[in-house]
């Protein structure tokens, strides 16, 4: 479903000023729905209403009953994606969450997020400042993605790196035909894999990996197709990573860690997806990151697990030709004894969140 921004701001003059909910559905979406869902979007960005956002069964958008005018107009409130544990409520400036990321205005981005996250608002506010246009799922899995975007053209695409993964499995033939230009990864960290891929997908585009917050929205990016991110784009007057590794925002912890090699910092993980084994703390993207590179692994998921005796132990999912047994034998020979996956499974797919990252917590 394609939508150019005109098309969008002319339905936003039929929303009505106030406060209103949308619920978006997990499953289809229909071309009405999708437009009225962007439209109160716009009309948030334009100060006219207070919107909240969350998933349901089905769409549905009702106003929401604010006699004492208490609920800010120009903000949005949606569900934390609950990545690294319980999923909460939070609202922003939608003037404010526009990233500095300048856009083509003759663009048509490929929406590869869950519209309801952080990300998907992000991305959708930044082609509407900027006049592009956007291409979004009936449903948000691998084949419809490929399909919508196929169909629409689409310009540029912005995702998750395990979105980007998937529908590269779900069909690389067709996803190789479309002419993207420029690829933007979000949500989540980018490997040196993920970033290879996508410069496989589409050898001439314009590869970048953004780091975002919930609580700050853009932070930094980086387009030089290497994993991590060079000093000068992290350190700055309003940022700092103190000697634990933690970033600092405006004096506020971010609760993300990263770790200093030579130039780039490289990113470790949050703060409250960190293992706790027996005393000793494991990174699991650290772990993930090593089990990807044994031969005959695709893909691999590593996530805590609460365990009665040690605090934590490591769970692994995998993908790949190789089996379970050999890939515990080979990591016995890769990795010290304690950040070895205590729980390890073969699956077709990795599992991911509604929000298109990898879960870290179980």
């Amino acid at each position: 479903m394609k939508f150019s921004t005109d098309e969008i701001k002319l339905a936003s003059d039929s929303v009505s000023f106030g406060a209103w909910h949308i619920s978006l559905p997990t499953g289809s979406l229909s071309f009405e729905n999708a437009k009225s869902f962007l439209s109160h979007v716009l009309a948030a960005r334009q100060g006219k209403i207070f919107l909240s956002l969350s998933e349901a069964t089905g769409f549905d958008c009702n106003p929401i009953s604010d006699p004492k005018n208490l609920l800010p107009k120009g903000f949005i409130e949606l569900q934390t994606s609950g990545t690294t544990g319980e999923p909460k409520r939070h609202s922003f400036s939608a003037e404010s969450r526009i990233p500095k990321l300048r856009t083509r205005t003759d663009f048509c981005w490929g929406v590869g997020y869950a519209l309801s996250k952080f990300a998907a608002i992000s991305l959708i506010l930044q082609v509407l400042e900027f006049e592009g246009s956007l291409s979004i799922p009936e449903v948000f899995d691998p084949a419809d993605l490929v399909s919508s975007f196929n169909d629409d053209r689409v310009d540029a695409i912005s995702t998750t790196p395990s979105v980007l993964r998937l529908i590269a499995m779900s069909n690389l033939a067709k996803l190789k035909q479309i002419e993207v230009k420029q690829i933007t990864l979000g949500g989540e960290h980018s490997s040196q894999a993920i970033i290879d891929l996508a410069i496989d997908l589409w050898p001439s585009a314009s590869v970048t990996h953004v780091y975002a917050t919930t609580e700050d929205g853009f932070l930094f990016s980086c387009s030089d197709r290497l994993e991590g991110f060079p000093a000068e784009k992290i350190l700055s007057e309003s940022r700092f990573i103190d000697e634990n590794g933690e970033l600092f925002v405006w004096g506020r912890g971010t609760g993300d860690f990263w770790e200093r090699r030579d130039d780039r910092f490289h990113f470790k993980g949050r703060v409250a997806e960190v293992a706790n084994i027996g005393g000793f703390k494991v990174w699991p993207i650290e772990v993930e990151k090593l089990v990807a590179k044994v031969p005959g692994v695709d893909d691999a998921r590593v996530f805590v697990v609460k365990n009665s005796l040690l605090g934590h132990v490591l769970g692994l999912e995998f993908s790949g030709t190789i089996e379970k047994n050999e890939l515990r034998l080979a990591l016995r020979h890769l990795l010290p004894k304690i950040q070895i996956p205590q729980l390890i499974q073969k699956v077709e797919i990795i599992t991911m969140g509604s929000s298109g990252k990898k879960a870290r917590i179980e």
